[in-house]
């Protein structure tokens, strides 16, 4: 079974986020977000870079600091 409703939820959110960024200024782009060291534009990049991954994509492992990335932004010690 196709699950349509999901599809169409997540084809929202992209098309939410994707006017979003439309709109933002460089001096938006830049700000700081509620997690530490990541401003708005780390974060966009990194659901792209996500739903990129999983949708079967590949990076080049080599330009990407796997361990920086985990470190900037540790969300379970923020939770607690």
């Amino acid at each position: 079974m196709i699950p349509n409703q999901q599809i169409d939820t997540l084809e929202a959110t992209f098309l939410s986020l994707s006017n979003l960024g439309r709109q933002l200024s460089e001096d938006q782009w830049k700000l700081p977000t509620d997690c530490p060291g990541w401003s708005v534009q780390d974060n966009l990049s990194h659901l792209i870079g996500v739903e990129f991954t999983l949708s079967g994509g590949e990076h080049d492992v080599s330009q990407i600091t796997k361990v920086r990335l985990h470190q900037k932004c540790d969300w379970r010690a923020q939770r607690k």
